[in-house]
């Protein structure tokens, strides 16, 4: 009688700890507090498939869900507005991404992520531009909270316009009104 009490008793323990513990898993996603340097694989995939979905766009492909890589609601309307004045139907005929320089940024649980992206075009030959990509944690979730393409020797003069020198350092500067507001009044966005 005791041996069978104790299996039951057993199984309902482990479903129990299981339970308990979690797995980090919400809805079949990672769940994520905040990121750490261990965290450098998703931060980078992730930015790589933003980047990947924005030339895309650019190309005329397909159109990019900001919402499914931004989560703050000031960089989804300036990303939003950058789209509709820089999407161009380019003759892309490839697209290159590579990584110049991550580094972790403990101060604020974030990665900055440097890219280079070469496009070779049908029309007007080839084009090489930087961009700085921040990822951090949102409930839950890694996301772009900050993104920013150095013009030099790229295409797109968008962020040179409306965010000249902007330091892309804090997953927080959208969130400060002042600059925000300046942004998005001189970039003609409501």
């Amino acid at each position: 009688m005791r041996k069978k009490l104790i299996l039951p008793i057993i199984l309902v323990s482990l479903l129990a700890l299981v339970a308990c513990t979690g797995s980090g898993q919400q809805d079949g996603q990672s769940y994520l507090e905040e990121l750490s340097t261990q965290d450098f694989e998703i931060a980078y995939e992730l930015g790589k498939a933003f980047l990947d979905d924005f030339y895309a766009q650019k190309a005329g492909q397909r159109n990019i869900d900001f919402a499914h890589y931004i989560s703050n609601e000031n960089l989804l309307k300036y990303s939003n507005k950058r789209m509709s004045v820089e999407t161009y139907v380019y003759d892309i005929k490839e697209v290159s991404i590579g990584l110049n320089q991550a580094r972790f940024i403990r101060e604020e649980k974030c990665y900055y992520l440097n890219y280079a992206v070469y496009a070779r075009h049908g029309l007007i030959g080839e084009s090489l531009e930087e961009i700085e990509v921040l990822i951090s944690a949102d409930k839950g979730k890694p996301v772009v909270s900050d993104w920013y393409i150095e013009c030099g020797k790229g295409i797109s003069s968008f962020d040179q316009n409306y965010r000249p020198n902007a330091s892309i350092n804090s997953p927080d500067v959208l969130n400060n009104e002042e600059f925000v507001k300046a942004i998005f009044e001189k970039a003609g966005i409501e």
